[in-house]
């Protein structure tokens, strides 16, 4: 089994598991009436933000500032992109490739082509959701919902982006 198949049938056993068993911990709990909503990661490095009167553009630039971003160089033709992925033919009239596969290639504004090649993405392994982080195993139910399920919606909330 691929590493991406591992990844998908992880996720989808704790999503899952999140979303049946819906038993409330004090990790689990949301904070009480009249307390201040956590700060997340970033968002007081920002300040209070006022983009009233912006237009789209000037609020794209200021962002672009925040994050130290120029913008890209020009990119050469589709057709002459050295960094095109092999084998790929376009697709109709768009600036969309494809390859034998079926697989659909896409060009970002900075240059980026799309990939499905996994060799080539960055090396995941995949945690043992019965392991807790200490090394050992869940044994009991108890340990599960006192010890690991809140290990794993830790991981969801500091680490799963979008």
């Amino acid at each position: 089994m691929d590493a991406c198949v591992r990844t998908r049938l992880f996720m989808g056993l704790v999503a899952l598991t999140a979303l049946v068993c819906p038993r409330t911990h004090a990790a689990d709990s949301t904070p009480a009436a009249g307390t201040a909503p956590a700060v997340t990661a970033g968002s007081a490095a920002l300040g209070p933000v006022a983009t009233q009167g912006m237009s789209a553009a000037e609020d794209r630039q200021r962002m672009m500032d925040l994050l130290h971003l120029s913008e890209p160089g020009p990119l050469p033709p589709l057709a002459e992109d050295t960094n095109r992925p092999p084998n790929t033919l376009p697709a109709g009239r768009g600036s969309n490739y494809t390859d034998d596969q079926g697989n659909t290639y896409v060009r970002s504004g900075w240059g980026h082509w799309s990939n499905y090649d996994e060799n080539k993405g960055n090396p995941y392994r995949v945690p043992n959701p019965l392991l807790l982080r200490n090394g050992q195993p869940v044994k009991d139910a108890e340990a599960w919902w006192t010890q690991r399920r809140p290990e794993i919606l830790n991981d969801f909330l500091t680490e799963v982006y979008g």
